[in-house]
């Protein structure tokens, strides 16, 4: 039996602070566990009454007849903890449910301490408590009711389960989602999770059998590795979960964090565990319905972006189109058969390709769809078939859409016309009302049905970390470079000169022209202090720059410790890349991978995902750049060495790993990929230690 059994399918249930006014707080639990006929005793707990909905009511928690499996607690928020640790000295309840406000979401000083005392006695009882701040909810498929609102009342049996961090959000989403014709298994509201965290919720789901989807709100994780390998459990038995994720603003983070104590975490980490995980990320609310409806659907069938649209408007039809491309999703042509079928039945004015427009026609003579569909369906260039059906022409149509279970078909019907969402239904294809709100929902959908898990590189575990000075914000240049080479991140050569003779004579060494950097372990960005000289072609430039170096180095950071000028050759045909990582709170190191310059700055060409990545994680992150082309050969250009690259990533990816907290942050910028073959090399190195 899982850890949350008796929160979540409880065979007993008291309701402490139980209200004979079934409309109050207390008393709506008892309601409409009576009205869904739970099974088990309900055992009403208030002094003021002998009786509540015609059940006997005992005055206290220690008077209750026989130990109960889930505490409904519905009294003050002062009183929580003084009830709870009552009624686990008694063995009286082996689960509780919280609804009561006013703890950590506050932020006021009593209330972070009643919610470190409830934390606390969750942490000493063993006993799982939901909540505080929660509004409860609803386990659908055994008629569980314990929310203190009667939203769920109506719920039909199915596999959605709905979790959430927000009651609000819990009803809103239910509300949609029951209007979008889906059936649910748990509706679940978590609260603060002052006790129990997120994931600990998905754990209970993936072994639940009732559950195939999971539609999830949050603000924040606290848990992120935990998230993260029940999250890929999911994936790998086909269970979707797709979730929305507030705070991705800064108003919007703190908007969270007052309303749940959550930490919300950086939006791309979250963005880089759903990649990690297989979830699916949502855009609001609507969009997570959506997800889930076509899930419903395409079970069981190819539903990968190889569309086919049929449509009576060649407007209708461009405006899917143009949806459908832009999200990714492809429309190749249909096959020379194919159109030759349709042009037996479309008028020459109707288009044959893709999108297929029978134009208004069709109106005239339903009958010509069966043969439309007969070709389309045929076509073994594409996955699913998008029909645009408004108003009446669905349920003419209805005839001639019976028996074709072989590929998704998906139908949008913007006039919403009664009985035609049953309809569509009842022969197997997915309704929508909007045609924006398909297509994105279509090209989420098969962002997740084709995404593979990353695999875990060998070696994962980044090897023994390595030894750092003591006392230090961040280390030089040198010393970053020396320590990521260690883990296979490759380094320029370089020579430090503390006297300008020692700068000739490491330039001589290397070959003219050379670049002349300041040393010092206390400035961080060169260029902001003029301490960085390119092109240095010979002996008179390199004694120039040498000594501006030191003097603008002095100038903007007189406090800095100058351990003199770092000397490098000059390489002129690589390409820049910006490699770095940081460590987010929730999810750990993230790996942060782009073409350096104003690509980084100006258009944010950057791809994010979390460590560990494997090398060939690594080139598929430098392939999704909008600027892969300079890597790739851009209008004659040598092609980079994108393996090298790859692999440099993946070192530091090893390396962070190794660091663990030691460190916040790691940044090679630039890594100059040469042509192919000849490598890639760290020309600069940043390790922000921490405490810094």
């Amino acid at each position: 039996m899982h850890r949350l059994t008796p929160l979540l399918a409880p065979r007993s249930i008291a309701v402490l602070g139980a209200s004979a006014d079934l409309g109050r707080i207390g008393g709506v639990p008892v309601k409409c566990l009576q009205e869904w006929g739970f099974a088990g005793p309900i055992h009403p707990v208030n002094p003021r009454y002998r009786e509540v909905a015609g059940l006997p009511c005992v005055p206290d928690v220690e008077s209750l007849p026989e130990p109960v499996d889930l505490a409904i607690v519905a009294v003050g928020a002062e009183l929580v903890v003084e009830q709870l640790r009552r009624a686990h000295a008694a063995g009286k309840a082996r689960a509780a449910l919280v609804y009561a406000s006013d703890f950590e979401e506050g932020g006021d000083p009593a209330g972070l301490a009643r919610g470190a005392a409830l934390a606390e006695f969750a942490r000493e009882s063993g006993m799982p408590v939901c909540g505080p701040n929660c509004m409860g909810g609803a386990n659908v498929t055994d008629r569980i009711y314990n929310s203190f609102v009667a939203s769920f009342i109506e719920a039909k049996p199915g596999e959605v389960a709905l979790l959430t961090q927000s009651g609000n959000m819990s009803s809103m989403l239910y509300r949609l989602a029951r209007n979008g014709g889906l059936g649910f298994s748990h509706i679940i509201n978590t609260g603060n999770e002052s006790c129990l965290e997120f994931a600990e919720y998905l754990d209970f789901l993936l072994e639940d059998p009732a559950t195939g989807t999971v539609l999830g709100y949050i603000e924040g994780l606290r848990d992120g590795p935990r998230f993260l390998r029940t999250a890929r459990a999911f994936r790998e038995r086909g269970k979707l979960i797709a979730l929305f994720k507030s705070g991705r603003t800064a108003k919007g983070a703190e908007a969270a964090r007052s309303h749940t104590a959550a930490l919300a975490g950086d939006t791309k980490a979250f963005e880089a565990a759903c990649r990690a995980a297989g979830v699916a990320p949502a855009e609001d609310i609507q969009h997570l319905v959506d997800i889930a409806h076509v899930h419903r659907f395409a079970r069981g069938r190819e539903a990968t972006r190889r569309a086919a649209v049929v449509t009576v408007s060649g407007a209708a039809g461009a405006v899917l189109a143009d949806g459908l491309t832009a999200r990714g999703v492809e429309l190749p042509p249909l096959p020379e058969a194919s159109q030759a079928a349709l042009r037996a039945v479309v008028p020459s004015y109707g288009m044959i390709g893709n999108p297929v427009d029978t134009t208004g026609n069709v109106m005239n003579d339903i009958s010509q769809f069966g043969a439309v569909l007969d070709a389309v369906l045929a076509s073994p260039a594409h996955d699913h078939v998008l029909l645009y059906l408004p108003s009446i022409l669905l349920p003419r149509a209805q005839p001639m859409l019976k028996g074709r279970q072989g590929k998704l078909m998906v139908v949008v019907d913007p006039a919403n016309a009664d009985g035609n969402r049953g309809i569509a239904e009842a022969e197997g294809l997915a309704y929508f009302t909007d045609m924006t709100w398909c297509a994105r929902a279509l090209a989420s959908y098969a962002d997740w049905r084709e995404a593979a898990l990353p695999e875990m590189p060998a070696g994962a575990g980044g090897g023994p970390a390595p030894p750092l000075p003591a006392g230090v914000a961040q280390l030089g240049e040198a010393e970053g470079k020396r320590l990521l080479a260690g883990f296979g991140v490759p380094a320029m050569p370089e020579a430090l000169a503390r006297t300008v003779e020692e700068a000739v004579a490491s330039a001589e060494r290397f070959g003219w022209p050379v670049v002349a950097k300041i040393a010092s372990p206390d400035i961080a960005h060169k260029t902001e202090v003029g301490g960085v000289r390119l092109n240095l072609a010979d002996a008179a430039a390199l004694r120039d720059a040498f000594a501006g170096i030191l003097e603008g180095a002095r100038h903007h950071a007189p406090q800095a410790r100058i351990e003199g000028v770092s000397i490098q050759p000059q390489v002129a045909d690589g390409v820049e890349l910006l490699l770095g990582a940081t460590r987010d709170p929730v999810f750990g190191w993230m790996i942060t991978l782009g073409l350096g310059g104003v690509w980084t700055e100006l258009m944010g060409d950057v791809q994010h995902a979390l460590a560990p990545i494997s090398t060939a994680e690594a080139e598929a992150m430098l392939r999704r750049l909008k600027g892969f082309a300079l890597l790739d050969g851009y209008r004659g250009r040598p092609r980079a060495d994108v393996a090298a690259a790859a692999e440099a990533a993946a070192a530091l990816s090893r390396a962070v790993l190794a660091l663990g907290d030691a460190a916040t942050e790691v940044e090679v910028n630039p890594l100059l990929v040469r042509p192919a073959g000849q490598g890639a090399l760290a020309a600069d190195a940043l390790v922000v230690l921490r405490g810094a």
